[in-house]
């Protein structure tokens, strides 16, 4: 594949190694500002022609794929919209700060693209994803957390990632550890669980960090078994060696030719943000957290969209209630005034109930991008 590069996020330093090591790909340009700037310096990608903005990496006519790693939400996904409409294989690194809005619009526009969208997470990073799960084992993951310079976000988001990519359970966080004064996040220990009413019921992972400096692994450990994954903290490029580049490269370009994997990672990528978000959540309310992983569709978001805007037509019915017969006691307006208000008091409800006739508008799950694969599964 031919590559084009644009964004500020120093991360993306590591895929570049891969696509400038590879000998069946090539970087053909990029706009680098920011961190970024600093950590791809002229002689690290000498071939590369660097232009001036983002648009210009985006209209190369020599290019099949473009690399997005910008820190701006909103701009990540203009720029992805952007190259799936001018028909580019997209790779996402994507910023440590959003929300699971940031991976549903990735999915609709991965929908709407005849091509691959790919979001290069944790998982991907793992060379080694052979864990054999053992549902009858209490596993536990130690992961990097106390360099100084590292974001701790962004590694319990890439760690997350892997085990839930691996099978483990995660509709239920609990985390531990947790001092009145707030303290270190080395002091920490996340569980993920399943409801015991759910069936099967997954098996359980404790993910405890490290102030181990020198750590570099997601250590895996149940009563029979000890294994360890190459897990690397992507804001340091020299945790990754030229091999494993090459490999997250390769492994990443296979999958934009696949749209069904591309769904399919995608919507991991999501429970991953609603597991990293109950984290947070979990930790405010020093409780164990409920997950409820919710659909990538339109039609998903529509029914939740409709539910918030009825619990505010219920409260506008209240209130303008209440405000009309004030105003009819107290300044005895004229009848036509009168039904006037009386029409705007009840117009939301009606355009409420008009609303719902969208209902069958709304996109579903795409379900021609998992046809084969679903089945190959099941077998």
């Amino acid at each position: 594949m031919r590559f084009s590069l644009t964004g500020d996020l120093a991360t993306a330093a590591l895929f570049v190694n891969g696509i400038a090591a590879s000998p069946d790909h090539e970087l053909v340009c990029l706009h680098t500002h920011g961190e970024l700037e600093h950590a791809l310096p002229s002689g690290r990608v000498p071939q590369a022609e660097r232009v001036a903005s983002p648009e210009a990496a985006l209209l190369r006519s020599d290019c099949d794929t473009v690399v997005i790693a910008e820190s701006n939400a909103n701009f990540s996904i203009q720029l992805v919209r952007h190259a799936s409409q001018a028909d580019l294989h997209v790779v996402v690194i994507a910023p440590r700060d959003v929300s699971t809005a940031y991976s549903y619009e990735l999915n609709l526009l991965l929908d709407e693209s005849q091509l691959g969208i790919m979001v290069v997470s944790g998982s991907c990073y793992v060379k080694d994803d052979s864990v054999a799960v053992d549902a009858e084992g209490d596993w536990e993951f130690g992961l990097l957390s106390m360099l100084k310079d590292a974001n701790h976000t962004s590694t319990l988001i890439d760690a997350v990632d892997v085990v839930c990519s691996l099978g483990f359970a995660d509709s239920q966080v609990t985390v531990l550890g947790i001092p009145d004064d707030a303290g270190p996040v080395a002091n920490r220990q996340i569980v993920l669980s399943d409801d015991a009413s759910r069936s099967p019921v997954r098996p359980s992972v404790a993910l405890r960090f490290s102030d181990n400096t020198a750590c570099g692994q997601l250590t895996c450990r149940s009563e029979n078994t000890v294994r360890e994954l190459s897990l690397p903290v992507p804001e340091h490029s020299s945790e990754l060696s030229t091999k494993d580049a090459v490999r997250l490269c390769d492994h990443v370009s296979s999958m934009l030719l696949d749209r069904p994997a591309c769904h399919r990672a995608i919507e991991q990528y999501s429970e991953t943000l609603q597991v990293v978000a109950a984290v947070d959540k979990s930790i405010r309310r020093r409780r164990t957290v409920d997950i409820s992983m919710d659909d990538l569709t339109e039609r998903a978001a529509f029914k939740t969209q409709m539910t918030a805007i009825g619990c505010g037509i219920l409260t506008w019915m209240m209130l303008g209630l209440v405000g009309y017969l004030l105003i009819g006691q107290l300044f005895s307006p004229p009848d036509k005034l009168m039904l006037v208000l009386r029409g705007l008091w009840i117009l939301p409800v009606v355009l409420y109930l008009f609303a719902q006739l969208l209902l069958p508008v709304a996109r579903g799950r795409n379900d021609n991008a998992l046809p084969k694969q679903s089945e190959s599964d099941n077998k």
